[in-house]
């Protein structure tokens, strides 16, 4: 039985986490954690974490915890990324 598509946070479907899904799933204005980022792209948390230290993935501050920063990336950045990508410039 498939489980129930979440409207306000729709990136808990492991098996469903690809590029295309979520951004079918997201509204315009939505912000990504570096977690929705690194499913979707199938890549490790280090790799997003270093893209976002450098810049080459620009991030939002949305505050600072005990022991890192909380960064949220738009759907639009993200997208901008995944072109960028895939056409084989480095951003």
């Amino acid at each position: 039985m498939p489980r129930p598509v979440q409207t306000i946070l729709p990136f808990a479907i492991p098996q469903d986490d690809t590029v295309a899904v979520i951004l079918s799933r997201t509204p315009e204005t939505a912000l990504l954690t570096p977690a929705d980022v690194a499913s979707a792209m199938d890549v490790s948390m280090s790799l997003v974490n270093g893209w976002l230290e450098s810049g080459a993935l620009p991030s939002i501050t949305i505050g600072t915890g005990d022991k890192r920063t909380h960064r949220r990336i738009s759907r639009t950045t993200f997208e901008r990324f995944l072109r960028l990508r895939t056409s084989g410039v480095t951003p």
